[in-house]
């Protein structure tokens, strides 16, 4: 058994074929080979393939004549015919999967008498390890408690795929070269763990090349526990989308490749997959019988053998647990990965790409028969023509129910009709006389009193504002999920200083501290006996809605149900935020704006808020001066609410009534909702990779 410093060239002219195994530094080599080409060539060894196509070019050998290509086999030709080459390589690591009849094709199309092939091992245990991981990636949904028997009764599972290849009978990668083309041209090189470096340095003698000519790192970096796991998750919610080589692309291109490109690296990610302690034995005899079989054949063996049945760093006491939660860093990784894998996969050729959208499941708002005792002691009041003024403050679900509400065809019920309380008083359309008339309106609290006097006056004489007015801390959360929407990476710290440090020449955002001097005019022009203060805190649409039912006079009516997409309602956690947030600043400037719109926002960000499992509350702020200027906001809007009460105005509140409890930050999120968004994003985008790929 030979060492990398004392191996011997092989003889020149001959097409040295390295056909993996998977997960033993393929990627490490062939990445140095490509780097390192021209130096190579000074020394009379020439790679055969070119730009990365090296699996490329070992499908074009071992494929039927009918499906070659000459295109593809062209840059081999000319790499043989190099003015003073010695010796060829090609290293494509599918090699190892392949059966006698496409290995006789191989050799066929290979030019020359001498062929020798090099299978690369490294010890059993972190090859089962690896195998699994590397089933994940490609769309496996099967455990490692499952997969972990399975390969130690069949170890031709950890270079063959088995699923797919029926016709593979149990036989080892090293074991069919050697029938084909001797045992003597067939050499299996052992890695050492420790030695990151021994698979360039025994390549570079085996192709006679000085040593040292090929540098590299370890480029193909295995994922950790958790990522697996969390990748695997996501393979079994995509299971009915797309079509499965696609549907895999996306995964093992964009998901998994982003992860092992995060720049705080794997050891930040989490522990590595182990064997657990119970199956030591088992892995130790499976790698002894193993060995036997490589020294049963009679290849040249470089390395120690006993290498393969090492398992002290690849074991654990026990099974690690699947985690119920991810890191936020790791899951925005993932979900940029895949974005951005996504739009590279749409056709050249769709001039108007066509994205799949969610199917229709918006959370529904129901106006139905809830009636509250306080609303029917205040406005039930039947004898007189009446009239409801919505004036809802921006960053409340009030004002989507008004935009819905204005958008419902109300002349048909005869008895509530609608107009826009923003628009001038003589061009209302639909201004009448019956049971109840609903004005409202996205604008109607910019209204200054002058105007409202001027609209209640043509009003019935039984009016009633009903005024919806967000939380501060809750509106400014929602200002910075709304910029989110937009396209913002502008984190939570710095969009609240921008608007409420001190120190910023900034003023408030329009409406944040507006609702102080809209009660007041309100309550001067209609009176404040008159006026109903809906304050949302943490609310659901089911909050508001329940509340606001009674306030349109539905009380008799049959329930009227408005569609609004989850994103405008829902208040996300503060990681749900962070998520989308930091994908979005990931994907900043590599995609377009309309893919981003479709994907990480329709797609991403409306599946993860359709997932209830979690009550959303206002993100804390993260700054004392903020905090104060905040306080003092929210002791305003309190002072003016306790001086409407006195004088007999209303004052509800929708949903918690803490919104004090803020959501503090964490750097974790549920795997459930991780997923949620990934799902969301590759619903979208499989849809239309079947259609321009099909």
């Amino acid at each position: 058994m030979g060492r990398a410093d004392t191996v011997a060239a092989f003889a020149p002219g001959s097409v040295v074929l390295h056909v993996g195994l998977p997960k033993t530094a393929t990627s490490t080599l062939q990445r140095s080979v490509e780097a390192s080409r021209e130096a190579l060539a000074a020394d009379g060894a020439v790679p055969l393939w070119s730009d990365g196509r090296n699996n490329h070019l070992a499908f074009q050998l071992a494929a039927e004549g009918s499906r070659t290509s000459s295109e593809l086999l062209a840059p081999m030709s000319d790499a043989l015919g190099t003015p003073g080459a010695r010796r060829f390589l090609l290293s494509a690591e599918v090699i190892s999967r392949f059966q006698r009849a496409q290995i006789r094709r191989v050799l066929d199309r290979l030019p020359g008498e001498q062929v020798q092939v090099v299978v690369t091992l490294r010890s059993i245990a972190g090859l089962i390890g690896s195998n699994w991981q590397e089933r994940v990636k490609a769309g496996r949904e099967e455990s490692f408690e499952d997969f972990v028997p399975r390969v130690l009764e069949d170890p031709s599972l950890l270079d063959t795929d088995r699923a797919t290849r029926p016709d593979a009978d149990g036989s080892l990668t090293f074991e069919r070269w050697a029938e084909l083309v001797g045992p003597e041209n067939v050499t299996v090189v052992v890695l050492p763990p420790s030695d990151r470096g021994y698979v360039l340095r025994t390549f570079e003698a085996l192709l006679g090349a000085q040593a040292g000519v090929m540098t590299g790192e370890d480029v193909n970096a295995s994922l950790s526990w958790d990522q697996i796991e969390f990748v695997r998750a996501l393979n079994g919610r995509l299971t009915h989308l797309g079509n499965r080589v696609e549907r895999s692309n996306l995964v093992r291109e964009g998901v998994c490749l982003a992860l092992m490109q995060q720049p705080e690296g794997r050891e930040a990610a989490g522990p590595s997959i182990t064997l657990p302690g119970s199956a030591a034995a088992e892995v130790q005899r499976a790698a002894c019988a193993y060995a036997d079989r490589i020294r049963a054949t009679g290849v040249n063996v470089i390395g120690d053998l006993d290498v393969l049945a090492s398992a002290s760093a690849c074991v654990s006491d026990g099974p690690l647990p699947s985690p119920a939660v991810v890191s936020v860093e790791t899951a925005a990784h993932a979900l940029a990965g895949l974005v951005r894998r996504a739009e590279r996969r749409l056709s050249p050729a769709e001039d108007a790409p066509i994205y799949t959208a969610l199917p229709p499941a918006h959370i529904e708002g129901t106006l139905s028969s809830a009636s509250p005792r306080w609303v029917s002691r205040h406005l039930r009041r039947r004898a007189a023509p009446r009239a409801l003024v919505h004036v809802a403050l921006p960053e409340t679900i009030g004002g989507l129910v008004t935009s819905a509400v204005l958008r419902l065809p109300w002349d048909g019920r005869g008895s509530l009709h609608v107009g826009n309380a923003a628009a001038p008083v003589g061009s209302q359309p639909h201004l009448t006389r019956g049971s109840q008339s609903y004005f409202g309106g996205e604008d109607a609290w910019r209204l200054r009193s002058h105007e409202i006097r001027e609209l209640i006056d043509s009003l019935p004489r039984e009016r009633t504002a009903l005024v919806s007015v967000p939380h501060p801390q809750v509106a400014l959360t929602r200002m910075w999920w709304k910029s989110i929407l937009a396209g913002s990476s502008v984190d939570w710290a710095d969009f609240v200083s921008m608007h409420l440090d001190p120190s910023n020449a900034s003023r408030l955002p329009e409406g944040l501290g507006a609702a102080p001097r809209v009660l007041a005019d309100w309550a001067e022009a209609v009176g404040a006996e008159r006026v109903v203060v809906q304050v949302e805190q943490v609310a659901t649409p089911r909050d508001v809605t329940a509340q606001l039912s009674s306030l349109l006079g539905l009380m008799d009516e049959a329930p009227v149900v408005f569609s609004v997409p989850a994103r405008d309602l829902r208040l996300p956690t503060s990681a749900q935020l962070e998520l989308l947030h930091r994908a979005q600043r990931l994907l900043k400037g590599s995609i377009s704006d309309a893919h981003r719109e479709q994907v990480l926002i329709a797609g991403a960000a409306e599946a993860v808020l359709r997932n209830e499992s979690g009550q959303a509350m206002p993100c804390a702020l993260l700054s004392d001066a903020c905090a104060s200027r905040l306080r003092e906001l929210d002791a305003e809007l309190e002072r003016t609410l306790r001086e409407l009460e006195a004088n007999g105005a209303t004052v509800v509140t929708a949903g918690k009534a803490d919104a004090a409890s803020c959501d503090q930050w964490s750097e974790d999120i549920p795997v459930k909702e991780a997923i949620d968004a990934l799902a969301g994003a590759a619903h979208v985008v499989t849809g239309h990779i079947a259609v321009a790929t099909g």
